[in-house]
């Protein structure tokens, strides 16, 4: 997922917790299920803290639909996540039957922690969504909404 932001992003200091949220595939198995993040396939663990030590990739990215205008974004070297609920239930709603290998979805609650570098931007173009990209994304264990 890509953040797509202004052409001179500004890198803030979270000064609180920020609460946001990860839409997860879930795959349930017969002790555990498992979550991976829908385009880079990450394996994400309930209750861990995650950091991303990658540099931070900015570029201009033609974007899924092949835009003829470049949009500046953040395409890696941070954890994006959904700034509203409403908005990653949407999203869940979204990919769950355009990703057929992937048959359930999950809405993990997540916390920014304090202190960590993050950007605010939107996901795509065509149905923009208020989201972020941070340094560190704590995944809490609140699985607030499951398309199954």
């Amino acid at each position: 997922m890509c953040l797509y932001i202004t052409e001179h992003p500004k890198q803030k200091t979270a000064k609180e917790d920020i609460k946001c949220y990860k839409v997860l595939a879930a795959y349930p198995g017969k002790k555990e299920t498992t979550y991976f993040t829908p385009y880079q396939n990450m394996q994400y663990y309930l209750g861990e803290t995650i950091r991303e030590k990658g540099r931070v990739k900015r570029g201009c990215d033609y974007g899924y639909y092949g835009y003829a205008d470049p949009m500046p974004s953040i395409s890696g070297g941070c954890l994006h996540t959904f700034a509203n609920l409403d908005q990653a239930i949407s999203f869940a709603n979204h990919r769950y039957p355009m990703y057929a290998i992937h048959q359930e979805w999950v809405v993990v609650e997540c916390i920014i922690p304090k202190g960590t570098k993050y950007y605010e931007g939107m996901t795509g173009p065509r149905n923009p969504k208020s989201s972020y990209a941070s340094k560190v994304l704590h995944v809490t264990d609140n699985i607030v909404y499951k398309t199954y």
